[in-house]
């Protein structure tokens, strides 16, 4: 079979820019067909293969069934015009199939074509996009999910929303689980010593970072509801709690058609706290290395992921592989794996505090039970690529 991926996704920020760098690096590690990978410049190889355990990154060699394709469009709008250039790029490449790790799909008469879809955001909540998103998937969204031969879902949650948005697509839906990172499934066996402080190199220099912490991960926007979580924290921290809470991920610029800006959130004590000050034990690292991410999931007491819409939840998967809690939303779709705490109404701040500070006291139960239930094995690259094969063959 010959098979072409696009790989222009991979430095997107938060869960979709993860999920094409693990499928372009599990593809070019476990794949036997022959492989065309879609890049936009050639430095791109050194982010798949960052998905790798180190020594396996550093004796990887192409193979002879792989060929690498680049495009020479800029940043944006690479999306759309990359849809334009494909169809002459493939004429002689004959290909069996194309897979797009994003919702995007170009026009490819006589192949196979196939895109996944991570959640319903771009068609249920838009607003939670940045203005780029937002055009990319009004110009060629909903068109691609016409064109698709078979939709690949990240979970069974974003599947059944995708029918009760488009109930024709059904029979397109097929769910497909991610797996870890090959490198963070190779970490989270590995032994460490529990530290009693973490240093952690950021863009402002290296940071401390005592124990106890809770820990947050992902872009700083909208969807990821930030503001409401550190209205709860605020309100956590009123009783007694010692953890901090830590911060990963890179700041988001304000989306101008935000339904609702927030610069003050309502504490339940009818004070208001302003989003633009400092809060007390709260460190925003912005984007860390993945060794650093890998110390901050081992040493974490508890991650909290109170998104607005997610449609699988990485952070939640690698906390859990690392042996450590986690706390998400009820329709989170992984709420149901040992281990995991859930939020009610992550929509309200009273609700999110009010779940922290139970999770926080059941810690130890929460720790039995997710090692005594949660095991990595069904996350493994070798049964997520059998799962996508079968899906897309």
């Amino acid at each position: 079979m010959r098979l072409g991926i696009s790989a222009l996704a991979i430095h997107t920020p938060g869960g979709i820019g993860r999920y094409a760098r693990i499928l372009a690096a599990v593809l070019l590690t476990r794949f036997d067909g022959e492989l065309h990978v879609f890049l936009q410049r050639r430095r791109d190889m050194q982010a798949i293969l960052s998905e790798l355990p180190r020594v396996e990154a550093e004796r990887f060699v192409l193979r002879d069934n792989v060929q690498l394709h680049f495009s020479g469009f800029p940043a944006f709008p690479r999306y759309i015009l990359h849809q334009l250039e494909l169809p002459g790029v493939f004429r002689p490449l004959n290909l069996d199939v194309y897979l797009n790790p994003d919702y995007v799909l170009p026009s490819l008469p006589g192949v196979s074509c196939h895109c996944t879809v991570h959640d319903t955001t771009p068609y249920e909540a838009p607003h939670l996009l940045g203005a780029k998103a937002q055009l990319i998937y009004r110009v060629s969204g909903r068109e691609s999910l016409s064109r698709a031969k078979t939709l690949i879902c990240a979970s069974e949650q974003t599947r059944a929303r995708m029918i009760s948005l488009f109930p024709s697509l059904e029979p397109k839906l097929r769910t497909v689980v991610p797996c870890l990172a090959p490198k963070l499934r190779q970490s989270g066996a590995d032994a460490y010593r529990r530290l009693d402080t973490i240093y952690v190199e950021t863009a402002q220099g290296a940071v401390s970072i005592p124990l106890p912490f809770v820990l947050h991960v992902g872009v700083a926007g909208p969807r990821k509801n930030l503001p409401a979580l550190l209205a709860a924290f605020n309100e956590v921290k009123l009783r007694m709690f010692h953890h901090r809470l830590v911060v990963i991920g890179g700041r988001a610029k304000p989306l101008p058609r935000q339904e609702a800006p927030v610069r003050q959130v309502a504490l339940p004590d009818g004070s208001c706290l302003s989003l633009e000050s400092q809060l007390p034990d709260v460190l925003h690292l912005g984007r860390v290395s993945d060794d650093d991410l890998v110390s901050l999931y081992r040493h974490a007491d508890l991650l909290v992921l109170p998104s607005l819409e997610e449609g699988f939840g990485y952070p939640v998967l690698e906390a859990l592989a690392f042996r450590t809690p986690a706390l998400t939303a009820s329709n989170s779709p992984l709420a149901h794996l040992p281990g995991v705490a859930t939020i009610a109404n992550v929509r309200d701040p009273v609700s999110i505090a009010s779940a922290l500070e139970d999770a926080l006291r059941r810690l130890p139960d929460l720790a039995s039970e997710l090692s005594a239930g949660f095991s990595s094995d069904y996350y493994s690259c070798d049964r997520y690529l059998r799962d996508l094969l079968a899906a897309i063959l």
